[in-house]
């Protein structure tokens, strides 16, 4: 599957498993919106898969708190043109 230029989401990506996802997908030339609690770790992240060859957005957001989660992703899609690829890790 090319990845080059997909829009994907990744929550829990400040760290452990999402981190690794989130990298993996901006090797492939995704754009990739990263989601979790920690907002610093996240800019690291994110300043990582550049980096790596993809765009990162870094939105801090607690994905069990409904309205939280409903804006980041909406904020990511507005920024990617849409989602193609959701990694629900958190």
């Amino acid at each position: 599957m090319r990845l080059a230029g997909v829009s994907a989401i990744v929550t829990g990506a400040s760290r452990g498993i999402g981190e690794a996802i989130a990298l993996a997908l901006a090797e492939k030339g995704c754009r990739v919106g990263l989601i979790a609690r920690d907002g610093g770790s996240l800019g690291e992240v994110a300043a990582r898969c550049r980096e790596a060859g993809g765009q990162a957005l870094a939105v801090a957001a607690d994905v069990t708190d409904a309205r939280q989660l409903e804006e980041a992703v909406e904020e990511v899609a507005r920024w990617g043109g849409g989602l193609a690829l959701a990694v629900l890790n958190a």
